[in-house]
């Protein structure tokens, strides 16, 4: 289907007028599933009308990848079949632990996150710099890919923009222009998906690869920001402070309305994010009691130490009167020996070595830091007991860091979209996870004719995408496609509805001039989009659900 092309720089005016596109984190299946609600928009002519993009973590892996095909002029066909083959086929992880291991001489630093960088370049963005979107002009005007500045917890955004103003960075910590153009396209990408536990922070700049490093560090370690870049700001996942990057989309909203620039007509967010009611942890482990104490295993280590010492001591002296009455009995005799020596001796430096980590990095931090007296405390549980505890603990805090606060923040930044006067009957929410919860149509009030009714392979399609975990790569093909066909469809779905919702808006209004063209515009839109929605009907129903 043929896509009306938006002049250089500036995007298409559609039905809808410009639209805001934002794509969330979520690895990889985030990735596909906003591939498919970009092939939506194309399908029904609206891509072009994007012009202004905020994205995080998986979202930036394809929002870059699209913008920098527009910059290369390259058609939506060849930008989704390559992209998508790139998703079926390449593992930037396990690309990055090889160039971690054998290639190391070539990363800026030697860290995961730095071959993680090196990986994407190598396999998605083929050594495509920032200058490449300030360069040459597409139809979005606004480009925002998010990470997040962990050394002042805000939001750190690698944008570009209309406005010589928007910083690139945040208001604590910023670069200037003629150095944002240098940045490889796979650094930036590489920051925003650098998500907590999986990787270290990326320093800024120094983690970053630079065709003149020296100036570049010498550059921003005199004035940058309120903090110079002396040391390296450490950048992880946009997700840690927006997973939807609706913060930096509201931002560039309001710069937008002081400026002279048509008002944003849709705000479309692509969402691959779980449900807001998915269980952040499950508190299912029972604390298993034991034989032995762990003061028990300590006082157990103790006496293994003495006697490994009292056997080491007798062994050495053997072997010292063996060599000095030169009477070996033979040579593999004394081989076993000093053999049996050597690895009583070690195990003697182990358990030294262990027994005093122990007593000054656990027996005396932890009271002098939390109060806690460990051995009288925790000493009466047994090792597994501990294990289980020590477990839940960590599996509570990664839920704190990894969902509560982003949960949190995500119903702020929704709340805050939907409160908005001026936004809130421009928003569409695209979920991954809605459909299957929905299961009727977008419009119970128009006509028969005209609702849409979800097939079980859609809904069964749609459970299976939203069943994704948020990994780096994809098992099979079934599994990439799914989500990219559930992000299409669902694409589609919302768009009608908001469609048709505009068309009832606008039809139930009598006093605006221009209301029947509008009206018009719009069932053209409606159209498109049934036709786009009837393709994917045929094309599910040949789709493999297991």
């Amino acid at each position: 289907m043929s896509e009306a092309r938006s002049s250089p720089g500036n995007a298409a005016a559609g039905p809808l007028g410009p639209i805001a596109l934002t794509l969330s984190g979520g690895g990889y299946r985030a990735a596909a599933f906003h591939l498919g609600t970009l092939r939506t928009l194309h399908e029904a002519q609206m891509l072009d009308s994007v012009d202004l993009l905020s994205t995080v973590s998986g979202g930036t892996i394809v929002g870059a990848s699209y913008a920098l095909s527009q910059t290369r002029h390259e058609s939506f066909e060849r930008f989704y079949d390559d992209f998508l083959t790139r998703l079926k086929t390449q593992r930037p992880v396990h690309r990055a632990s090889q160039l971690l291991i054998r290639e190391h001489n070539s990363l800026p630093r030697r860290t995961l996150i730095a071959a993680q960088a090196a990986a994407l370049n190598e396999q998605y963005f083929g050594n495509a710099t920032f200058g490449e979107f300030f360069e040459t002009p597409i139809h979005i005007g606004e480009i925002i890919f998010n990470a997040t500045d962990f050394r002042c917890g805000l939001p750190f955004r690698f944008q570009k923009s209309r406005n010589p103003r928007a910083r690139i960075g945040n208001g604590k910590h910023w670069m200037p222009k003629e150095i944002a153009v240098q940045m490889r396209l796979a650094d930036v990408v590489a920051a925003s998906s650098c998500f907590p536990g999986g990787f270290e922070p990326i320093g800024f700049p120094h983690d970053f690869v630079w065709g003149d490093r020296e100036s570049v560090l010498k550059t921003l370690a005199e004035d940058s920001g309120e903090s110079t870049f002396v040391e390296p700001l450490p950048l992880m996942d946009g997700g840690v402070a927006d997973n939807q990057g609706l913060g930096s989309l509201r931002v560039a909203l309001d710069r937008r309305e002081r400026e002279d620039h048509p008002p944003i007509g849709l705000v479309l967010i692509s969402d691959a994010d779980a449900p807001s009611d998915a269980p952040l942890i499950r508190h299912v482990r029972e604390p298993r009691a034991g034989w032995v104490s762990v003061s028990n295993v300590i006082l157990g280590g103790r006496v293994l130490l003495v006697v490994a010492l009292i056997a080491a001591g007798l062994l050495g002296r053997r072997l010292g009167q063996m060599i000095l009455t030169r009477t070996l009995p033979d040579w593999w005799t004394f081989v076993e020996s000093t053999f049996s020596f050597a690895v009583l001796l070690l195990a003697v430096v182990v358990l030294s070595v262990g027994l005093r980590w122990l007593k000054h990095s656990v027996f005396r931090q932890i009271p002098e830091r939390s109060g806690l007296d460990v051995v009288g405390t925790l000493g009466m549980l047994s090792p597994s007991w501990l294990g289980d505890l020590l477990c839940m603990r960590a599996e509570s805090l990664f839920a704190m860091s990894n969902n509560v606060f982003m949960k949190n923040v995500r119903d702020l930044r929704y709340r805050e979209m939907y409160e908005n006067e001026k936004l809130r009957d421009r928003v569409v929410a695209n979920l991954i996870y809605e459909l299957p919860k929905r299961g009727l149509e977008p419009n119970r009030d128009r006509d028969t004719d005209n609702r849409l009714q979800l097939s079980d392979a859609m809904i069964q399609v749609a459970i299976r995408a939203g069943e994704m975990p948020t990994t780096l790569w994809f098992e099979d093909n079934l599994q990439s496609d799914a989500v990219v066909l559930c992000g299409r469809f669902t694409a589609c779905f919302n768009l009608i509805d908001y469609v048709q919702k505009r068309i009832e808006q606008l039809a139930d209004r009598q006093d605006q001039v221009n209301d029947a063209e509008n009206v018009n515009e719009l069932a053209r839109l409606e159209s498109r989009l049934m036709e786009v929605w009837r393709e994917l009907e045929t094309e599910v129903t040949r789709f493999p659900v297991q």
